[in-house]
């Protein structure tokens, strides 16, 4: 394939912005930049999830040191939770189900910790929102046996801040979210719901989404918006949606002076061809 092919650039710097942004997340997590992780992993494990967002990326497959762990993953998917021993790790991604098609084939310090990772925008130099990881830390208090935590994170390139509502009540979710960020997780009674998305301070508006999720006891779940709002007028056809995932909780460990737990502060990397590559 050759080198200039915009779909196969455009996977090479989704992948390298997103493994950059895994080690970002690591060293927030509270693990200084300069304590790498040796090959021994005596620093633990990263619990790392990937959710492609990006409209107009292809799809990859990645290993860690040799072994296969993600396959063909596509927009609109996440990933299951991948436990990687912190260290020194070979990570290599391919093109999906091409395994002589190289992308990305780097030498990476994995720090510790459990967090989601998802590329957003879109690739190319007409793209309305650059791309970019959203890290979120999957941190928080299980629910009680009859309640469900669920949060939404917005990644939805050309649609504006929105709110969502439970359309039976017109009870307000989450409010204002704007694109790559997400909101506080919810405590609501678990069971089926409609929601409603709506632009953000705009109640009378119509629902620019509607999507019906089943809550069940005791889980916790993102929401997460992808595609475009007016794919007619965007650079790709992946219509609006809310997939929603389940989350695999930690309790919150690490806290700043006034006992919260601190903003992630998101870094992205540029992409570096591999061997033979210009």
């Amino acid at each position: 394939m050759p080198a200039n092919n915009p779909r196969r650039a455009a996977g090479l710097v989704l992948v390298a912005t997103l493994l950059g942004a895994l080690l970002v997340a690591g060293a927030t997590a509270g693990v200084a930049q300069d304590e790498t992780p040796t090959d021994e992993t005596e620093d633990g494990t990263a619990q790392v999830r990937i959710v492609h967002a990006v409209p107009n990326a292809p799809a990859v497959d990645v290993q860690v040191d040799g072994a296969t762990v993600l396959e063909n993953v596509t927009f609109g998917t996440a990933s299951d939770y991948l436990s990687v021993d912190a260290g020194t790790r070979q990570v290599t991604v391919t093109a999906a189900n091409d395994t002589e098609d190289v992308l990305y084939d780097e030498t990476l310090p994995i720090q510790p910790g459990t967090y989601t990772v998802a590329a957003a925008g879109e690739v190319g130099d007409d793209a309305a929102e650059p791309f970019t990881p959203v890290i979120l830390l999957d941190e928080g208090t299980e629910p009680d046996d009859d309640e469900a935590l669920v949060r939404l994170a917005h990644l939805a390139p050309d649609a504006p801040a929105v709110d969502v509502t439970v359309a039976e009540t017109n009870e307000t979710l989450f409010e204002d979210v704007s694109f790559a960020n997400s909101s506080d997780y919810q405590s609501v009674p678990a069971g089926d719901y409609t929601l409603a998305v709506r632009p953000a301070d705009d109640a009378d508006a119509e629902p620019v989404a509607t999507v019906d999720v089943t809550l069940d006891n005791g889980t916790a779940y993102t929401g997460f918006a992808v595609g475009y709002l007016d794919p007619a007028t965007a650079a790709g056809d992946e219509p609006l949606d809310v997939v929603l995932e389940t989350d695999q909780l930690t309790e919150p460990t690490v806290e700043n002076e006034t006992g919260e737990t601190p903003d992630i502060q998101v870094e992205t990397v540029e992409a570096t061809p591999t061997d033979g590559e210009e």
